[in-house]
């Protein structure tokens, strides 16, 4: 039994980290400045939708800088974590595509919201080349200033829209 408690003694284990976990670490890392709306969304917002809290969805890390959005085996988009940007949101659908869901779901809440169908956008040049997979970009600073149920039910209408 000695022999047993004194070999555990100087076996270590490495903890496994799940990938949104060391996704959201790496976004507290990289926000060295601090933004309020990076804070905000990911605490209020992001880590209370179903695009973290959700079993459909599998995240896969992809180098040190992003991890990519899987369902059905199907890439839906990539989060990334820059210095320069400590948090980019991109989705594998067109802004178009994008949009119009966002229409339909406001349209039927009575109620449209241009501000809300502004939150997609499409890539532009430089963006094109970051690292990640997706054409669109999600604008959270926009959803930082709404209520956050509000914020957090769009976020779970984009993930219906692009894994429709």
């Amino acid at each position: 039994m000695l022999a047993v408690m004194e070999l555990a003694k100087i076996t270590s284990v490495e903890s496994y980290q799940r990938p949104r976990d060391w996704f959201i670490q790496r976004v507290h890392d990289n926000n060295v400045g601090g933004s309020p709306l990076v804070e905000s969304f990911l605490e209020k917002v992001f880590m209370r939708s179903v695009w973290y809290l959700g079993t459909e969805i599998k995240y896969r890390r992809a180098g040190s800088r992003f991890v990519t959005l899987v369902h059905d085996r199907r890439q839906i988009g990539t989060l990334i974590s820059l210095r320069s940007q400590p948090l980019v949101f991109r989705l594998a659908m067109s802004p178009e595509e994008v949009m119009s869901g966002l229409k339909e779901y406001w349209s039927s809440k009575h109620a449209v919201k241009s501000e809300a169908i502004t939150l997609v956008r499409s890539t532009f040049s430089s963006e094109a080349s970051l690292t990640g997979f997706g054409d669109t970009l999600v604008d959270f600073s926009k959803m930082t200033h709404m209520p956050s149920s509000e914020a957090v039910k769009l976020l779970n209408v984009l993930f219906r829209i692009v894994t429709l």
